[in-house]
């Protein structure tokens, strides 16, 4: 029995509980968890996903990422925000979980479980609102369990209003597991010596 998205997506994030990672000095947001919603402006069951994901964001318990991903590009309709590595990490996700196939809107809490946003009793509708959407990713370097620093210039966190920082474990694999941790900083608490 299809569930609605916006309780679903609610019962997700308040199943978030990641502790934050304290890697960066100053105001930095320290989340309860993750949601990634896999979306785009190709799929017609996607919006009131999307707006759910914004609500998320704005109150800022959570970091709310949104991944375009670029596979109903096809149809006709060429979304704007995708890219290719959304989906290459939406089909990571898809084996990790070892599902057949890969579906939007789909939300992945903490890297741990995944749900359908899809709300298949009525499609309604409504404005499109985005979140956070990712337009890159990028390595910062590697975790080995013990205190260390990760530096990523300025001009990278300024460019698009902040960023979301990630601490995720992988399979041996090279497929993505558990977000151990995650914080989120604004452009405007990037420190002044470029960093």
């Amino acid at each position: 029995m299809p569930m609605n998205i916006r309780l679903l997506l609610r019962m997700a994030a308040a199943a978030a509980v990641v502790s934050a990672v304290p890697c960066f000095a100053g105001d930095i947001l320290k989340p309860k968890g993750v949601v990634e919603l896999f979306t785009s402006q190709g799929c017609n069951s996607c919006p009131p996903a999307d707006k759910v994901l914004a609500e998320l964001a704005e109150k800022g318990e959570v970091v709310a990422l949104g991944y375009h991903v670029d596979y109903w590009d096809y149809l006709g309709w060429k979304d704007t925000l995708a890219t290719p590595e959304n989906t290459e990490r939406q089909h990571l996700y898809g084996k990790a979980f070892q599902e057949r196939s890969v579906y939007t809107p789909q939300a992945v809490i903490n890297g741990r479980l995944h749900v359908n946003g899809a709300r298949r009793e009525a499609v309604r509708a409504s404005p499109i609102t985005y979140a956070n959407p990712v337009t890159s990713v990028q390595t910062a370097g590697m975790w080995h369990g013990k205190a260390t620093r990760f530096e990523l210039p300025r001009s990278e966190v300024t460019k698009t209003g902040g960023c979301a920082i990630l601490l995720q474990a992988f399979s041996k694999l090279g497929l993505p597991g558990p977000i151990l941790g995650a914080a989120v900083v604004p452009a405007e608490t990037a420190s002044p010596d470029g960093r």
